[in-house]
């Protein structure tokens, strides 16, 4: 069997769920192992890749430098997940080897998408959780731009931070991450249905509602105020679901 060795994503006959196989990922850089020795975190790391004035590393370039920046820093990652380099065909064209399988089992298709990378400080050693409140809010109104940008384009935008080795994290440095997908993935899909048929149902909002009765409860609520509430639902999976 031939594997692509671009970013696609494949079919699962099982569930009718495709997900996202992205080969190069294979090839970044990592930090985290390294970083764990260390009892504590300098300012400023000469090894980083995302420290202001360091050469990043990256599939085709070995000479990207990052800017002295002193705030936020936006780039496209090095090794993204997804690409958008008009090579790939629409995400809804079907590919199969109808040599290895006559029950198409093995379907791909091709997508595409942009990934960025969001830095939030300069600092190394400072987290997003303790950086001051106007910092922070820097960071969300680039968060906002970055979605009215990207979503121009695609059908899809998902900010995320992941923190620690196990789930992936390649650098200690506090970033997050950005992906931009031609496609809505199957779950969010589901949940907007869902939302959709409620609405027409009682021409109101699941989720205002639902948030509403909460409160009343104030069982499950974790912290509220004028602005944000953060609760686990009430079908959460994990005990600290949010």
């Amino acid at each position: 069997m031939i594997f692509k060795d671009s970013p696609h994503r494949r079919y699962n006959p099982l569930n009718g769920e495709w997900i996202i196989v992205s080969p190069q990922r294979s090839k970044r850089p990592w930090q985290a192992a390294a970083a764990k020795e260390a009892t504590k975190m300098e300012d400023y790391d000469a090894k980083c890749f995302l420290c202001p004035g360091n050469q990043r590393s990256s599939l085709d370039d070995k000479t990207i430098q990052n800017p002295d920046y002193e705030d936020i820093f936006v780039f496209e990652n090095d090794f993204p997940c997804l690409i958008d380099d008009g090579s790939m065909q629409p995400h809804d064209e079907d590919t199969n080897d109808s040599n290895i399988s006559k029950h198409n089992f093995f379907k791909h298709q091709d997508i595409r998408g942009t990934c960025r990378v969001i830095c939030y400080s300069k600092h190394h050693n400072l987290n997003l959780g303790d950086m001051p409140d106007a910092s922070i809010l820097n960071v969300i109104n680039e968060w906002i731009n970055q979605l009215q940008e990207l979503g121009q384009k695609y059908a899809y935008v998902q900010i995320f931070e992941s923190k620690g080795e196990l789930v992936g994290c390649s650098s200690q440095h506090p970033h997050g991450q950005i992906w931009a997908l031609d496609y809505i993935p199957h779950l969010v899909e589901q949940e907007n249905k869902r939302q959709q048929s409620y609405n027409e149902q009682y021409n109101s909002n699941l989720l205002l509602d639902y948030l509403s009765e909460e409160e009343l409860l104030g069982e499950r609520i974790v912290m509220a105020n004028d602005h944000w509430v953060v609760l686990v639902p009430y079908w959460a999976y994990w005990p600290y679901e949010t």
